[in-house]
């Protein structure tokens, strides 16, 4: 007790002490010879017991209690947000930022923050090298006007994302002492940490907890983390680039690297172009295994392979489960060509003697002969005879295909499918001639070409070849000549009405300037159209017109046979980039003509590895024509993908994805256990308390500084409704025991 706040003075209550002993030993006197000794023992303690209890009635005893004003200190929760923390050790499967984002979620029954939010004003950090205000609670603060030095009470997240984790390494001591510059104009009464006790960078966590313990701050810890081996599943190419040639076989090696106790079989997966391989490899505990996978690339350049594991149950990592191989596909030395044709006729009969005569050409063709009978020739034999190619396996054996408009009307929508989903998907080139009146409408959607009129030349035509487009003409070539390319008079001839937005003109008719070659980018591929079909004669008319004729096909099969080049090109796809660091996403851009473009507009969406996407405006680069550049920080281990959109003034937005992967690396990689002795050092030094994960729903109040200030109040014996019950049994048991033995 700490004093009396009895109104009667201590003469008075002395003079009542001494009557009222007075009266007892009176009482006890009168039992003499009438109350046995125990009954009279019994009758006199309950008469003491009451009195005693009056007699605390009238002293009132208080006790003083000292409380820390709520409204005159902060208490700090730091919440450990580096690499470490998504190691998937707690409960044997779950991730220790999960664990860590529990104590944050709104709505959560028990969680930690809101409970220590009602007793103390609270203020959240996150913290990985540096200390970071959380995004809401940074955003919560400002539309507050908190005044400076006073940080607001962190606001648990609504919508239970995940928290990100933060760059850099782990550096606790520095949290710790950055959180003490945050609350240098204003009392810091406690701090409570939940980390797993890494501390690889910076200032020691020993001797800053010398610091709170100078100036009386107590630490207290919750340990985030199991004891036990970690365990991890990763797999990684051993070569960063593998050379192919287009159309031939490749065979990538990956290496699986099991550091858990147990064998696992692994699913691993391979993704390409639209091509996914899936295979299961079984790996011994502590050991490694080879996979290898064969996929043929249809498109020359530069592409990227992803192989990818399956989620295993005990993989301690995930952000290594995925890695990324570059592919350098170059031209084959023979192009391979198709030729579909509605009936035998003399273009594809001089056109076989081009391709005999040239050793980069080889020339396969399917014609209608008759009503049900078809001329094949370099096909696979189990293909042979069966009418126009239907599936796209068929035609993704070769380069390009040279199509008579008129075969579309033997064609089933199969084969009309398979066509276009050669030269949209597997980057393919297609050459069309003939009368446009009646094809697929998703053919006409493919030419370069709204409309054109076939009919007879009424006189003869000249036309000359773009050399800036598709013809590479050199001075003193044979299709450099004034006279250009001759046209005889009565060749069919389509007149062409209208072109599509995009496409370019590779040869246009003298004086009247309508093309007659005309081609385009399509999908992944190339599309071109020819207006005549009479090249033919030009092989007979003279030495020149047969030069000629091998040139300008030799050209056009040759463009349609190559690879597209890419009108947007990234630089960040298939990159292995370290979380933290800047990634650049530059493109380089060609427009409709295939030059460097320096007027589109160029935009990204970036989707981190939790879903959440970015948009990211590139920039015209001062450096180069057509390059457009712009960064980002990866701050999640894991693959992202990229979204490009590009604008060109007057025609449709071209799409390209890619994709990167971003990896943590160094010292906070290397070594994940544990640290549950750190965590109880600090609350050892510091004079705070340790808790484990498994423990926060019992976490009510934290120790506080003794030097707070503190508010008085008084704890009155007299408030408690027990005082007046054992009075009330005293008396109640007196009455009683008298009435039995016959006593008033």
């Amino acid at each position: 007790m700490t004093g009396f706040d009895t109104p009667f003075s201590f003469p008075f209550l002395g003079l009542w002490l001494i009557a009222g002993g007075a009266g007892l030993l009176w009482m006890m006197h009168g039992f003499r010879g009438v109350v046995g000794r125990r009954y009279a023992a019994l009758l006199g303690t309950l008469r003491a017991a009451a009195a005693a209890l009056l007699l605390i009635l009238l002293l009132q005893p208080y006790r003083r209690v000292d409380t820390p004003d709520r409204d005159a200190f902060w208490v700090a929760l730091l919440a450990d947000c580096s690499h470490s923390m998504t190691v998937r050790d707690c409960d044997g499967r779950t991730a220790r930022i999960e664990r860590v984002q529990a104590v944050f979620e709104e709505g959560t029954n028990g969680a930690l923050r809101g409970r220590l939010a009602e007793t103390y004003r609270l203020s959240t950090f996150l913290f990985s090298e540096e200390l970071h205000v959380p995004h809401h609670v940074a955003a919560a603060t400002e539309a507050s006007g908190s005044r400076e030095g006073s940080p607001e009470p962190a606001a648990a997240t609504s919508d239970g994302a995940p928290f990100d984790v933060l760059p850099g390494k782990s550096a606790l001591g520095d949290a710790l002492r950055q959180c003490l510059d945050e609350f240098s104009t204003v009392p810091l009464g406690g701090v409570i940490v939940l980390s797993d006790g890494h501390e690889n960078h910076g200032e020691p966590v020993a001797e800053v907890c010398k610091v709170y313990r100078g100036r009386g701050i107590p630490v207290s810890c919750v340990g985030v983390g199991e004891f036990g081996e970690v365990g991890d599943l990763r797999i990684s190419f051993p070569r960063d680039t593998v050379e192919a040639v287009k159309g031939e076989p490749v065979t990538v090696e990956a290496v699986i690297e099991n550091t858990m106790r147990r064998d696992v079989v692994a699913g691993v997966s391979l993704t390409g172009d639209a091509e996914t391989q899936t295979k299961e490899v079984e790996v011994q505990a502590g050991g490694s295994a080879k996979v290898t996978f064969t996929t043929v690339p249809w498109r020359a350049g530069f592409q990227t392979l992803r192989a990818e594991l399956t989620p295993t149950s005990g993989d301690a990592r995930r952000d290594n489960d995925v890695d990324f191989v570059g592919v350098d596909v170059t031209e084959p030395d023979v192009f391979r060509l198709l030729y579909l044709g509605a009936y035998l006729g003399w273009e594809y009969k001089f056109l076989k003697l081009l391709a005999d005569s040239n050793e980069q050409l080889s020339l396969a063709c399917v014609i209608r002969a008759a009503k049900a009978s078809y001329y094949t020739h370099g096909l696979p034999e189990r293909d042979s005879g069966k009418g126009y190619p239907r599936e796209q396996r068929l035609y993704n054996q070769f380069d390009a295909v040279l199509v008579d408009t008129r075969a579309f009307a033997l064609c089933d929508q199969e084969t009309v499918n398979g066509l276009l989903a050669f030269v949209e998907h597997r980057g393919g080139g297609v050459l069309f001639f003939g009368p446009l009146s009646g094809i697929p409408e998703a053919v006409a959607d493919a030419l370069p070409i709204a409309r054109s009129e076939f009919l007879p030349a009424g006189k003869p035509l000249r036309f000359a070849v773009n050399p800036n487009f598709l013809f590479e003409v050199l001075p003193g070539d044979v299709l450099d000549r004034p006279t250009g390319l001759e046209i005889e008079r009565g060749s069919l001839l389509s007149f062409v009405g209208e072109t599509k937005r995009g496409a370019r003109p590779a040869a246009v008719a003298k004086g009247s300037e309508r093309p007659v070659v005309i081609a385009q980018s399509y999908g992944s591929g190339r599309v071109a159209f020819v207006a005549f079909e009479s090249s033919w004669r030009w092989r007979l008319s003279s030495s020149t017109g047969h030069d000629q004729h091998d040139a300008f096909w030799g050209q056009l099969l040759g463009w349609l046979g190559s690879t597209s080049k890419e009108r947007v090109a990234p630089a960040c796809d298939g990159v292995k980039s370290t979380v933290g660091d800047e990634l650049a996403l530059d493109v380089e851009v060609l427009g409709t003509d295939f030059r460097p473009s320096a007027d589109a507009r160029v935009s990204c969406d970036v989707t981190s590895p939790d879903g959440a996407t970015q948009t990211v405006v590139l920039d015209p680069s001062a450096a180069a024509v057509g390059r457009y550049t712009g960064l980002i920080f990866p701050d999640q281990p894991g693959e992202y993908m990229v979204d490009y959109r590009v604008d060109f003034p007057g025609d449709r937005p071209t799409p390209r994805k890619a994709h990167f992967v971003a990896r943590q690396t160094g010292r906070e990689t290397e070594d994940t256990r544990y640290r549950e002795e750190t965590l109880r050092d600090m609350a050892r030094i510091t004079g705070g308390r340790f808790w484990t994960y498994k423990q926060l729903d019992s976490i009510r109040e934290l120790p506080l500084s003794p030097r707070l200030p503190a508010t008085s109040s008084r704890l009155y014996l007299c408030d408690s409704w027990l005082l007046f019950v054992l009075l009330a049994v005293c008396l109640a048991g007196e009455w009683y025991a008298r009435r039995r033995i016959g006593l008033k």
